[in-house]
């Protein structure tokens, strides 16, 4: 998945003019909403439903109400593209709560290592791996979706679960300030916005960017705006916001 980053280069002179650490939000930059974010999410499940009707009716509906004699033979069939159909939106929502279960086991695991942190699931990015490169954490083994912890030991990035470790760890001392902002995900087919905490890193001896694109609690989406600034919150108690 290859992500471009929304244009903003940041300013040696922010060191000195954002927010002290432990203000009050309502003085910070906060998330906003990504214009049109929403409604195209609700666009996508509306026609994934539809989608799935069309194809129940065609399959089962339609060639029953066009049927001169319901035959036993027509009404079996009919019945078993009907269980099939059933069967496999019944593995998808399988999957989609093993992963749910599996990415919320993950931030728990890192809970427990990391007492009173906040948790959430990330994406591994390829401008994430050129920053840490830079810094000297070279090919960290982070899984496509790291836990990240973000308390008083500074931001750790977690790979699998019983790994019981951070695969990397970016002290408060060595980050310049946080900053609200959103990448454009291209996944090879469409592109689309995300809401993702830039860290800005200071400790090579000049400021890099670290994107951490935030996804939501089951890591199957991206959070929202709330979710983001409850986020945004946690990272304000330790550093800067600008």
């Amino acid at each position: 998945m290859n992500m471009s980053k929304r244009t903003r280069t940041p300013d040696p002179n922010d060191l000195v003019t954002h927010a002290v650490p432990g203000s009050s939000m309502r003085d910070t930059p906060q998330f906003v909403e990504i214009p049109g974010a929403r409604r195209k999410q609700q666009l996508k499940l509306w026609g994934l439903v539809g989608f799935l009707l069309v194809i129940f009716a065609v399959a089962v509906v339609l060639p029953v109400a066009t049927a001169d004699a319901a035959t036993e033979e027509k009404l079996t069939f009919f019945a078993v593209v009907g269980a099939t159909i059933l069967a496999v939106v019944l593995v998808l929502a399988l999957i989609v709560l093993l992963i749910s279960i599996y990415m919320r086991g993950k931030q728990a695991a890192a809970i427990v290592l990391r007492p009173g942190a906040t948790a959430f699931i990330t994406q591994r990015t390829p401008e994430l791996l050129a920053v840490l490169k830079a810094i000297g954490i070279d090919q960290p083994r982070l899984g496509l979706q790291p836990a990240v912890t973000v308390g008083p030991e500074g931001i750790e990035l977690w790979g699998p679960r019983r790994a019981g470790r951070p695969r990397v760890t970016v002290r408060w001392g060595d980050i310049a300030y946080v900053h609200p902002d959103h990448f454009v995900i291209f996944n090879g087919r469409r592109s689309f916005p995300v809401l993702t905490m830039q860290v800005v890193h200071k400790g090579s001896g000049h400021l890099l960017e670290m994107p951490l694109p935030i996804s939501g609690r089951n890591g199957r989406a991206f959070a929202r705006i709330g979710r983001a600034n409850a986020l945004l919150g946690a990272f304000a108690r330790y550093a800067d916001v600008g």
